[in-house]
């Protein structure tokens, strides 16, 4: 689930030019904390990084010390998009451009001509790393593959509790009463 718009090859089988593409199935979610609200990157906003320094896309809004937010799973995409230096904005792509002529750098100045009206340069923008967290809504398993305690609180377990601004399990099967 990573899509690299710098990098464009001739795709013979669709009959135009395509970005790297890496598709996966049946992956593990990624856990965040989720209040019901969101933040989505905006044309013409400075972007905003994580702590590894991706451009974040779509983010849930939440935290450990918001009594409205929950641990909920998510569908991560990882991506590699255009960002102008100077204004910190995300630059858009003419993805009509890309698939025609396969030529990346021309389809950031089309796009940046487009949305912004600036005349750019490649110099004037740089790749960079971008991730986006989607909800699962559909392809979810039956009630009797849902997840157990073990799932998650067992030693080796699919949580990352640190991530999520834990020191350690808060609940692990120990204090649980549970057998492993």
């Amino acid at each position: 689930m990573f899509r690299d718009w710098s990098n464009v090859h001739y795709d013979e089988e669709k009959g135009k030019y395509m970005y790297d593409q890496v598709l996966e199935y049946d992956v593990e979610p990624s856990y965040a904390w989720y209040n019901g609200g969101r933040y989505a990157q905006s044309p013409g906003r400075s972007v905003r990084r994580d702590d590894q320094g991706r451009v974040v896309m779509i983010a849930p809004e939440g935290s450990r010390e918001d009594s409205a937010s929950q641990i909920a799973p998510f569908k991560l995409h990882r991506g590699r998009l255009p960002v102008l230096k100077e204004q910190g904005w995300l630059a858009p792509l003419t993805t009509e451009e890309l698939y025609v002529h396969g030529d990346p750098e021309e389809a950031v100045r089309d796009g940046v001509k487009f949305w912004y009206g600036l005349d750019i340069e490649q110099d004037d923008y740089t790749w960079e790393d971008t991730i986006r967290y989607m909800g699962i809504y559909h392809a979810v398993p039956p009630a009797e593959d849902a997840l157990q305690c073990a799932d998650c609180h067992a030693p080796g377990g699919r949580m990352d509790w640190h991530a999520l601004g834990y020191e350690r399990d808060p609940y692990p099967l120990e204090q649980q009463g549970a057998s492993r």
